[in-house]
């Protein structure tokens, strides 16, 4: 996962206050405040940190806790 990759979403499991978000390259996030995140929506990757990055979704950015990482990505 690095900055400028698009991913698809393919599963959203909302919780309190936030989202996860799993990815078509296998990656799982955890987004506060993001509720209309729905499966098929583009996101595109800003800057990572650690396990920290930047979103993209719908015009609105996003802080993003990268709880799993792909082996693809990694």
């Amino acid at each position: 996962m690095k900055k400028g990759d698009v991913y698809t979403v393919v599963d959203v499991e909302a919780g309190d206050g936030g989202v996860l978000i799993r990815t078509d390259a296998g990656d799982l996030l955890g987004v506060v405040a993001a509720g209309d995140v729905e499966v098929g929506a583009k996101i595109q990757i800003g800057p990572v940190c650690g396990d920290w990055c930047k979103l993209f979704l719908k015009g609105n950015s996003y802080r993003a806790q990268i709880l799993q990482r792909s082996v693809k990505s990694s």
